[in-house]
């Protein structure tokens, strides 16, 4: 298994940072992308790393937030035929108040689950992609407690809510050293 960080909002090297995700994994000769990044970075990084990101065979989405999701666009332009696997939850609707009362947008950039419809797959519960290779959804219960407290909501039918994090999910692998877990 090899997993190379694209993008993160921490580097010591020549590659470029940015507060979001992406991270590269080749598991058992399949190429997977988990998660897009804020903006294009991840794949010029992809570029000056030798990985080709038309290779990749599928995407996981981690969560419903833009640094994690507002990347897609340039990875469906790069690649023709990956889906990307989102939690049936995802929806254009996370806010967050981060000091004071004002809700901000954080979520995935609006107008992206439509434009990309026919590019993703939802999944709501436990699904093995591939041998080996499983996403679980977050299963805790009363984490809404913990969206309020944090200061994170969604927006449902007009009203906002803690978030409960039903749009999160975990990309799991079994190796022959135990679980390797993306959380």
């Amino acid at each position: 298994m090899l997993a190379k960080i694209l993008v993160d909002n921490n580097t010591r090297n020549e590659w470029k940072a940015e507060w979001g995700l992406a991270v590269y994994i080749e598991y058992e000769g399949h190429k997977i992308l988990l998660d897009a990044g804020t903006t294009h970075v991840f794949a010029e990084n992809a570029d000056m790393m030798g990985v080709d990101l038309s290779e990749v065979e599928f995407g996981v989405l981690s969560h419903a937030h833009f640094d994690h999701s507002d990347g897609l666009d340039i990875f469906f332009e790069r690649n023709d035929k990956a889906k990307f696997y989102l939690r049936k939850a995802c929806e254009e609707n996370c806010y967050s108040k981060k000091g004071g009362t004002e809700l901000s947008y954080i979520g995935i950039k609006e107008g992206y689950l439509k434009q990309f419809a026919d590019r993703f797959a939802y999944t709501d519960e436990d699904l093995e992609v591939i041998p080996g290779v499983t996403l679980l959804p977050h299963k805790t219960k009363g984490l809404d407690k913990v969206g309020e407290h944090a200061g994170m909501y969604v927006k449902i039918r007009g009203q906002f809510q803690p978030d409960s994090f039903d749009h999160e999910q975990s990309l799991v692998f079994e190796t022959e050293k135990g679980l390797v877990i993306f959380n």
